[in-house]
């Protein structure tokens, strides 16, 4: 029988809630049937539940305990509820609860009160309660456009937010750029998005919002990535997990969109078998995985895109297909186009579009690509021809992808071998592809021989110096003269190459090796794909025999 009285109770939820432990302390006031406590608590509480460790189950959870005479009360609550339902794309109710907020404003004016509150992470303060009330309800109108894929709807609420606020605090400017760099990406104009989110991430850094400054710095990382800089995109993210992720450690889903990204810059980078292990970790539930649409889709994508490398094209066809990304109905439209258009790019490769169905410009994808794969023909080319120079113009990677791969297959079937050649080369090449090793892996399978004859041409012109290039023959097979492997400088392994090296020729597993030598598994797989670049070889096997190769007699 616990001997703890209201007040013992009281004290020590509010300890946790000051530890921002609010899913704690407001479950302790539940459980103890101090429900008005338990209100209060995840009022003030809501941002370290919602925004930092994204408790959404929880928070909807309590609510419902809480009741709903108690939730109108605390008009906090209406707020933090309407970010976790924007959050999880339940736009139409968002939308309409906000209205709802929207109305009761005077009200709650004329009563001095407000739904902000003082939260060292809340991105929301204002000096004003009025303007506060009404730059908080127009920055998440701005959200649930871009979160619902309404780009040219997100600028353009992005526009009035910034003239009728334009006395905000810094931090609510940098808030609402990550959602214009978001809307800007949905139109391709990644240059445009990459700029907005570098200087929302500028800010977020000089306040010390550490989950702004991964929101920012994921989306500037992803655009670099997307236009080709793909070291470039590394390097930000991982400056951006040194920084934010000591202080992220009760804010698991902001830290999973960073880990996400950098797997993405990983795979690109050429760690396919690693990135592939990462990605499905979280898709299956071993790790924490981020709510985001457009993280989520990021896994499914390397996940999918790793096992097209390693020649499993069906097994990435069926993970694409499956039917464990929830979304509510007609919340996720151009979440679902993108999809579609990645299972298209996969059908492509497989060259099998049956099932496959989306909106009107994916349907008309799916005809040309079905006509050119069924009747090789002149006017196919001349289709494919201009959806290449429409994708380059556009800075649109999946359909220049697409474009080059079916138009270098049209080609060899209608016995165009040199021009097939020229094709696969310009994908090699691209400039948006040209550092994408992991995606040009993934199309290699479909496109040999075409795509070793090519490699290799590239490889003589540049006088087999270029490691980029090398390094993408080893990850897709290609073998090259022992004079190109000879041009790529033998670089001696580091200390602790060289330990986790000999680990590995244990037999040992990642977890296995992180724990004999105190690192994390992320920073193992970081070592072991520079230990695979260095040997030259792209996954363990092949490392394990190089290393035993080269072990004295």
């Amino acid at each position: 029988m616990s001997l703890m009285t209201s007040a013992d109770i009281q004290a020590q939820a509010r300890g946790l809630l000051a530890r921002d432990r609010v899913g704690q302390a407001v479950r302790l006031a539940l459980d103890h049937g101090l429900d008005d406590l338990a209100a209060e608590l995840l009022a003030h509480g809501w941002v370290g539940m919602v925004c930092g460790a994204a408790e959404f189950e929880g928070f909807f959870e309590a609510i419902e305990r809480i009741g709903s005479q108690r939730y109108r009360h605390w008009p906090q609550l209406e707020a933090a509820s309407i970010y976790a339902l924007t959050m999880q794309l339940h736009l139409r109710i968002a939308a309409l609860r906000l209205d709802e907020l929207e109305q009761r404003v005077p009200a709650l004016l004329r009563e001095n009160r407000s739904f902000l509150v003082e939260h060292q992470r809340a991105p929301f303060d204002r000096p004003d309660p009025r303007d506060g009330m009404y730059s908080w309800i127009a920055m998440m109108r701005v959200a649930q456009a871009a979160f619902g894929g309404h780009s040219e709807q997100t600028l353009q609420l992005a526009a009035d937010w910034r003239t009728r606020f334009a006395r905000a605090p810094d931090h609510e400017f940098a808030t609402v750029a990550v959602n214009e760099a978001l809307a800007l990406s949905m139109l391709d104009r990644t240059r445009e998005a990459e700029r907005e989110a570098l200087a929302a991430l500028r800010i977020f850094r000089r306040v010390r919002f550490e989950h702004g400054m991964v929101s920012a710095a994921v989306c500037a990382g992803c655009m670099k990535a997307l236009s080709g800089r793909v070291n470039d995109a590394a390097a930000l993210l991982d400056a951006a997990f040194d920084e934010a992720a000591p202080r992220l450690a009760q804010a698991p889903e902001t830290r999973a969109s960073l880990d996400v990204a950098r797997n993405f810059t990983a795979f690109e980078r050429g760690d396919i078998e690693a990135a592939l292990a990462d990605a499905m970790d979280r898709i299956e539930g071993r790790r924490p995985s981020p709510r985001l649409p457009v993280m989520l889709l990021i896994d499914r994508f390397v996940a999918a895109r790793a096992l097209m490398a390693l020649g499993r094209a069906h097994q990435a066809a069926a993970l694409l297909a499956r039917p464990d990304l929830e979304r509510p109905a007609g919340d996720w439209r151009f979440w679902d186009q993108l999809l579609t258009l990645e299972r298209v790019r996969v059908a492509a490769v497989c060259g099998d579009y049956s099932g496959i169905d989306g909106p009107p410009d994916v349907l008309a994808l799916l005809k040309l690509l079905t006509l050119a794969q069924r009747n090789p023909s002149a006017i196919a080319l001349a289709a494919l021809r201009k959806m290449v120079r429409e994708a380059e113009d556009r800075q649109q990677e999946s359909r220049l992808f697409m474009a080059l791969l079916m138009k270098a297959r049209v080609e060899q079937h209608t016995g165009n071998s040199l021009q097939a050649r020229r094709s696969v080369t310009r994908l090699i090449t691209a400039p948006m592809l040209r550092e994408r090793l992991g995606s040009l892996a993934s199309l290699a399978p479909a496109l040999q021989p075409m795509f070793g004859d090519a490699l290799r041409g590239l490889l003589e012109a540049s006088g087999n110096r270029d490691e980029r290039l090398l390094r993408l023959a080893r990850l897709t097979g290609v073998a090259v003269e022992a004079a190109a492997e000879a041009g790529a400088p033998a670089e001696p392994l580091s200390p602790r190459e060289e330990q986790i090296g000999a680990a590995l020729l244990e037999g040992l597993s990642n977890r296995q090796i992180a724990q004999r030598i105190h690192l994390s598994e992320q920073t193992v797989r970081w070592h072991l794909w520079k230990l695979f670049q260095k040997l030259g070889v792209s996954n363990r096997l092949g490392a394990a025999q190089r290393l035993s190769s080269r072990r004295p007699n």
